[in-house]
């Protein structure tokens, strides 16, 4: 029975954890606008490298069309605000993403 009693108390705990909502906040100094314009630049950045040749059109394609998945990424993201889980993957793949294009056009990020 005390073992019943335990294994009910434990499925409601975690369901009311679940039940939480989690508020639309921003991480700080990374928020929606802030995230938006590091792909901008990212997107500049990489343009301006396929422009001076540290990048083939090829690469530079590939590049920008992962700037253009992260962009859709954030569109989803920010509809209903941003979480600071959200904020802060996008940052992380941003961050990600700037070190390859620095790492492929020869530059530091």
């Amino acid at each position: 029975m005390n073992k019943i009693l335990i294994a009910a108390a434990s499925v409601l705990a975690s369901a009311s954890l679940l039940a939480i909502p989690t508020a639309p906040v921003a991480a700080a100094g990374d928020d929606g606008a802030a995230l938006m314009q590091k792909l901008s630049d990212l997107d500049q950045r990489i343009a301006h490298a396929q422009e001076s040749g540290a990048l083939s059109a090829q690469k530079a394609g590939k590049l920008g069309q992962q700037v253009d998945q992260l962009e859709a990424l954030h569109a989803r993201y920010g509809f209903n605000g941003f979480t600071t889980i959200e904020t802060r993957a996008l940052g992380q793949k941003i961050a990600v993403l700037k070190a390859e294009v620095a790492r492929e056009s020869g530059n530091r990020a």
